[in-house]
Order: structure tokens, then sequence, then C-alpha cells
């Protein structure tokens, strides 16, 4: 049950990133290790969507004001057995070098056939 909230939390966060607002930047913070109150510390202190990461970490991803750096993703295709996390994130660094700071890992959607894909963060 828990996987599948997971895997809601994941769609809305993708459809938060997608779907952008020009006056604000999405923030993300760690809320520490992920449980099933993750979405509600989150929705409790930053009016955000917490997800669990691959690493099982609470994130807390936000709509915050002022100066900042906002944060996109986009996916840069297909992980394998012959590149999963450590290629993914080598990719990401190499597309998105320097200041847009990128970072990657692989997302599987359980149940969605071919859904193993690198997911890029990175300073847009």
């Amino acid at each position: 049950m828990i996987k599948l909230f997971s895997l809601l939390y994941i769609f809305a966060i993708l459809l938060l990133f997608t779907s952008g607002k020009v006056n604000s930047a999405v923030c993300e913070e760690e809320l520490g290790k992920c449980d099933e109150n993750c979405d509600f510390n989150c929705q409790t202190s930053k009016s955000g969507k917490g997800i669990c990461d691959a690493n099982g970490i609470c994130e807390c991803v936000y709509e915050c004001e002022g100066p900042g750096t906002k944060r996109c993703n986009v996916g840069i295709g297909p992980c394998s057995v012959r590149c999963s996390d450590a290629c993914c994130e080598q990719n990401c660094e190499s597309k998105f070098p320097g200041a847009q700071d990128g970072h990657g890992f692989c997302l599987e959607i359980t149940g969605i056939p071919a859904s193993n894909q690198c997911l890029c963060y990175f300073n847009c």
C-alpha cells in the first residue's frame, strides 16, 4: 500500500515540475528517513509534497519565494543493466555541468513496462 502512495506522489511531483509557475521557484528539502508520514510532514512544514526518493529519504518539494535557483527535472533515457544509478548520475552531471549542478538516478515504476528511466535534476 505504501508503494502505491509513493508512486502517486512521484506522479504528483512530476506534474508539479512540468506544470511550472513563472513567479516562483521549486525548492527541495530532505526531511529524514522516509515513512508513512513523509507527505504529511512536508505539507505541515512547507505546504509542499513529500515523496520518498530511491534511497529511502523523505524529500519535501515546495514552492519557494524570492531569489533562488529553480530546480528542474528531465528524463534523459532508459536505465539498464549496463547503465544504472552511477551511470545515470554521470550522464546527468555531464549533460548539466557547472552551475546547473546536474544529478540523477534511475526511477523504476513497478507495474509499468519499460519504466526504468534516468531522471536528472538540475538548476534551470
